[in-house]
């Protein structure tokens, strides 16, 4: 088989010409753009007699315009300059920064814009601002100039207003002139009104939070409380630096969004709560108006995704009636194929048969027919022209490799109709009436080409027509072009995975090249396909790569077997498919088997870090961008959906959006990293100063990493060498030459925050660790199985990637009487046990692989007196939680003390907390002051001041011991 590809490929690929000019790097981000000039966004009016677009600009990559050009023929013309719209100064909200983070936006100007029905309007945003064309006019008008952003604007159906949100409230504004009308007020960021929340903006593709009907007499919109959500500081690193930012984020396992679904009346300002269900936890999936605005359509889903139900809801009530549900084994993806009809019935698509179909259904659910019946998955609906009773919809007949333009009849049966040409791949934009289309095509000798056709299929006029032509930005460098081959090989359960393979500029099949796999891997769209190259891709073929790329199984676009076989096995089958494809790379006769890489973003970047671990890996180097190294914490919907949801399922096999979930013997980490995680101990970090010959012992000089002393005599009345020369003992440095780095956890208070301070003090740089974050302190609820590993990657980020000293302080004392119900006392001790001692147990874990790996380090965990003399009678769990730290404590220092990894344990006894009157007389008050040597309970500092010489200052050779604070072994 490899001697007929690499024939086909010798013939079929040309050798470039020897004076082709190459593409220098720094040319991919100057104007003009290479692509060639693109229409994105393209809509037809809802006459038909024209077509909008937006377009970057020719001299400046960063600004793009709006277009539009007459279907009748004559050049298209500008009608918003973005550059003279966009004031230069304006800073966006996060709010609007993130919406267009999402929608892949990274120009300014004019971003966006909406036709209204009746076609006398177009509205666009602009940095904030809501500009208003009239077509009748001829020219656009600013409808708000407001320190704060509005974003989200529509004009409503009928063009009678303007909406938008602003302050998490939501405005209405008439297009003749007027003021501008609160519909909501008393919204905040955490309790908004009209928004998107998170998981609906991130995950599942709903970027509003409401809904105009038909005759914009009324708007359902959204209330969103995250008040419940977890507050998880995020790295945010640019082009002028970096900070950290605190944001809610519904992490796995965890509360998400309470989200509430109004109808608010526009002439009455009355509003209306829509009855979603007696569950709160699911989502708010999409809300579509049917045509005569009589029924509102709700979809919701399930927090485990596997169930997703249409509610028909009576809007002047809020009643609501579920007329069609969708579930699976694995999960239901969403879709906005919901399309609502004149007739009253509405067209939708499932996946029940193996494949996306479509169907017609009456308005109350039932069942009227399939639509269509191909042998390959239907993927969206383009649009519909409802005088013919014909819907248009993408579809794949190629598994995935290339896409057209289809139609059907939902009024009788028959076989669908391909309206665009193969070879390739489309988008395309369907005119509201008609069947009239924008179309736009690419392959990969092709870049996108822009056009309107008929209903027919046939082209009317060229809106962009982007030939790759002489005058083309990218026409220099074209004789390098490099067109892919094709072609599948077969997964273990026989599914066929397609790949695709580019070959270098002047191509001979007599040599070996190195070989550059570029892959995603977990659920997606294909990324082989018959599409325009990334013009980067040209850098890499220039330098003598192949690239290969392989659709495993999980991607989309395919057969839900295909798909779904990832099921709960996220990070193991797309290995073992990517490894088959690399196994069949090396049987290629011009590919350097000894010279394959590998690289990803994202979840591409996770792929590569586990392909590079993989035993026995075939890569010889990777580059991973944007890795998700853990997917405990992710969020919602589709990663959960492979997970399921954890706190809800029984036996540890299911994780709300953790990976493969281990069972209760085991961390709870991603199968994956578990089974190709062996060869990550070959990759030992160092830094500057820490190199050292073979059969040296670990130096502590450089960065503080106590360790065994160096080799040689030293005679027992030889002075030891004064401050950090000491074997065992740190000394902070200055900042940036080996300040000692620390994570303290529970430091929002008492001994935490007492050992902060102190630590600060002598130098170190400490990052504290509490349940909510705050200056300095990570937010981390270690009762979640899987924050305590978050919280170490958090840690080790903030402190740029070296941690030198864990102090394990962080506990949690609750009663748990014996006369407690089953399940509270099991609940209890499992709650008690997992903060105290498991999640102590699995930052030890971090540290000591951290440790070994950097030539040593400390850890400090912070017991109790209960350790020795137990507690109250209602309190044997913590009891038990302390006395295992002890145990922990003298394990890993007598394991691990030859590779410089120390461990202590402070057992404070009677110390002042938050609360000492109430705490002294629950014990017993004067009487229990008898009982304390010190004769008073010891201040948090002191403890602290014995954490801090632990910590820094203690000779290796204390490693296990234990130290008593206020005579912790022998109070009563």
């Amino acid at each position: 088989m490899s001697r007929l590809v690499a024939a086909s490929l010798a013939a079929a690929l040309l050798a470039s010409p020897a004076g082709a000019e190459q593409l220098p790097p720094q040319r991919i981000f100057e104007s003009p753009d290479l692509n060639g000039p693109r229409a994105q966004g393209v809509k037809l009016s809802p006459d038909g007699k024209a077509v909008t677009y937006v377009k970057v600009k020719a001299d400046d990559l960063k600004v793009t315009d709006l277009w539009i050009a007459d279907v009748a023929g004559g050049e298209p013309r500008m009608l918003l300059d973005g550059r003279k719209l966009a004031p230069a100064e304006r800073e966006l909200s996060e709010a609007e920064k993130a919406r267009r983070e999402r929608a892949g936006v990274a120009t300014r100007g004019v971003v966006d814009y909406a036709w209204d029905d009746q076609g006398r309007f177009i509205l666009a945003p602009v940095e904030g601002d809501v500009w208003l064309y009239e077509l009748a006019a001829g020219q656009a008008r600013q409808l708000t100039k407001t320190p704060g952003d509005e974003i989200d604007a529509k004009v409503s159906p009928k063009g009678g207003f303007v909406s938008y949100v602003r302050d998490d409230n939501l405005y209405v504004v008439p297009t003749a002139g007027g003021a501008e009308r609160a519909v909501t007020q008393g919204g905040t960021e955490l309790k908004s009104w009209a928004t998107a929340e998170f998981i609906a903006q991130e995950e599942m593709d709903r970027l509003t939070g409401y809904w105009w009907s038909p005759d914009e007499g009324r708007i359902a919109l959204t209330f969103v409380d995250q008040t419940g959500v977890d507050i998880v500081d995020r790295p945010e690193v640019g082009a002028t630096g970096a900070k950290v930012v605190a944001q809610r984020y519904p992490r796995a396992g965890r509360p998400n969004a309470r989200v509430e679904l109004h109808v608010a009346d526009l002439a009455t300002g009355a509003r209306t709560k829509i009855d979603l269900g007696a569950e709160t936890d699911i989502y708010l999936a999409r809300v579509d108006w049917a045509k005569d605005g009589r029924t509102l359509y709700v979809q919701r889903q399930s927090r485990d995704q596997r169930r997703l139900d249409l509610l028909a809801v009576d809007p002047a009530t809020g009643a609501a009636k579920v007329i069609l549900t969708e579930t699976s084994d694995h999960w239901v993806d969403l879709t906005n194929d919901l399309k609502p009809l004149k007739d009253g019935t509405f067209l939708w698509s499932s996946e029940r048969s193996g494949t996306r179909q479509l169907y017609l259904y009456s308005g109350a659910g039932r069942l009227i027919r399939q639509v269509t019946k191909t042998g390959w998955p239907a993927h969206q609906i383009s649009g519909v022209d409802e005088d013919r009773g014909v819907v248009l919809f993408l579809g794949s007949e190629d598994d995935g490799v290339s896409r057209r333009l289809y139609s059907a009849s939902y009024r009788k049966a028959g076989a669908a109709r391909a309206l665009t040409s193969a070879g390739g791949w489309w988008n395309v934009t369907v005119a509201p009436k008609g069947g009239a289309f924008t179309g736009t095509y690419e392959d990969p000798k092709t870049p996108p080409q822009t056009a309107l056709y008929r209903a027919d299929g046939t082209r009317v006029r060229w809106i962009e027509e982007n030939r790759l032509a002489k005058g083309h930005p990218y026409f220099r460098y074209a004789d390098r072009l490099r067109v892919p081959e094709f072609g599948t090989i077969k997964a273990a359960d026989g599914q066929s995975l397609n790949w695709s393979l580019r070959t270098p500029p002047g191509f001979d099949a007599a040599k070996k090249y190195p070989v550059i796999v570029q892959v995603y891997g977990g659920p997606s769209g294909p990324r082989v396909s018959k599409t325009w190259h990334t013009v980067e891709d040209q850098i890499l073929l220039d330098a003598g790569y192949i690239l290969f790329r392989l659709d495993n199984r999980g991607v989309g676009e395919r057969p839900t077997r295909f798909k779904h076989a990832i099921d709960r096995k996220l990070g193991q089958l797309e290995v073992v498919d990517q490894l088959a494809g690399a196994a069949w790379l090396k049987t290629l006769p011009y590919v350097d088997a000894d010279r394959i890489g590998v690289t990803g973003w994202s979840y591409g970047g996770y792929m590569t870090l586990l392909l590079l671990t993989a035993p026995d890996s075939p890569f010889k180097a990777g580059v991973a961008g944007g890795a998700g190294h853990r997917l405990e914490p992710l969020r919602h919907p589709l990663h959960r959906a492979l997970h399921g949801d954890a706190g809800r399922q029984q036996g540890g096999l299911r994780g709300d959006g953790g990976g493969p979930q281990a069972g209760p013997a085991e961390a709870r980490r991603p199968a994956a990293g578990a089974r190709y995680g062996r060869r990550q101990r070959d990759l030992r970090p160092f830094d500057a100063g820490d190199v050292r010959p073979a059969g040296q012992g670990h130096a502590v000089r450089d960065h503080g990493l106590s360790g065994p002393a160096p080799p040689g005599r030293l005679d027992a009345d030889e002075p030891l060498p004064p401050g950090d020369g000491q074997p065992g003992v740190l000394r902070p440095q200055a900042e940036g030459r080996g300040m000692t780095h620390i994570l303290v956890t529970g430091a929002t208070r008492g001994i935490g925050a007492a050992t902060v301070a102190a630590l600060a003090a002598k130098g170190a740089r400490v990052i504290g660790h509490g349940t909510t974050a705050g200056d300095g302190v990570l937010g981390v609820d270690l009762a979640d199985p899987a924050a305590a590993d978050a919280l170490w990657d958090r840690a080790l980020a903030a402190l740029d990637g070296r941690i030198d000293v864990l102090v394990n302080n962080a506990g949690v004392f609750e009663a748990a009487p014996v006369e407690a119900s089953l399940e509270e006392w099991q609940a209890a001790w499992g709650r008690t046990l997992q903060i105290n001692l498991q999640a102590a147990a699995d930052l030890c874990r971090r540290a000591v692989q951290q440790f070994r790996a950097q030539g040593g380090g400390r850890i400090v965990n912070v017991a109790s007196r209960a350790a020795y003399r137990g507690d109250s009678p209602a309190h044997w769990h913590y009891a038990a939680s302390k006395a295992g730290m002890v145990g922990m404590t003298k394990s890993i220092a007598r394991g691990f003390a030859r590779d410089g990894v120390l461990a202590f344990a402070v057992c404070p006894g009677f110390t002042m907390n938050d609360e000492p009157e109430a705490y002294m007389a629950s014990r017993g008050g004067e009487k229990l002051l008898a009982d304390i040597p010190l004769g008073r309970v010891a201040m948090p500092d002191e403890v602290a001041n014995a954490i801090a010489y632990l910590a820094l200052e203690a000779p290796a050779a204390m490693t296990g011991a234990v130290l008593d604070i206020n005579g912790a072994s022998y109070v009563r």
